[in-house]
């Protein structure tokens, strides 16, 4: 990050395994994990994959177990109360694994992917510094 610059956040809520989405502004976060240890084998792949890559809502001071009511608003609570965790951004955003924000200027429209391949952040504009703008 260059000095001066505005630091971003981007927490990208998941409840099961997809792409990851990880760089210095996505930052993946693993949505209801309190719940998900009694729903979810916790031996099973799937489990694993989540624990392995992603933040849990359920660190810190945090309101996980109440994901079934609130759903993704478990993650901003998240770094509502563990500021610190995510690196003191100037601004925090949220968005789903499967859901992401389309950086084309002039662009209203949805785009359908049947997988993000190797183009997909091209496609979309997606970059750090169009985030920063």
């Amino acid at each position: 990050m260059k000095v001066g610059e505005t630091k971003v956040k981007l927490l990208v809520c998941y409840h099961k395994p997809s792409q990851l989405l990880k760089d210095e502004i996505f930052v993946p976060i693993h949505v209801g994990r309190a719940l998900a240890k009694n729903r979810m084998d916790v031996s099973s792949a799937d489990y694993q994959w989540l624990m392995e890559n992603l933040i849990g809502d359920d660190t810190g001071d945090n309101i996980s177990y109440k994901n079934s009511s609130y759903n993704e608003m478990t993650s901003l609570y998240w770094a509502w109360k563990n500021y610190k965790e995510l690196g003191e951004p100037d601004y925090i955003g949220m968005m789903h694994y499967r859901r992401h924000f389309i950086l084309c200027e002039g662009e209203i429209d949805v785009f359908s992917f049947d997988n993000m391949g190797e183009h997909y952040f091209e496609e979309i504009n997606y970059s750090q510094e169009n985030i920063q703008k």
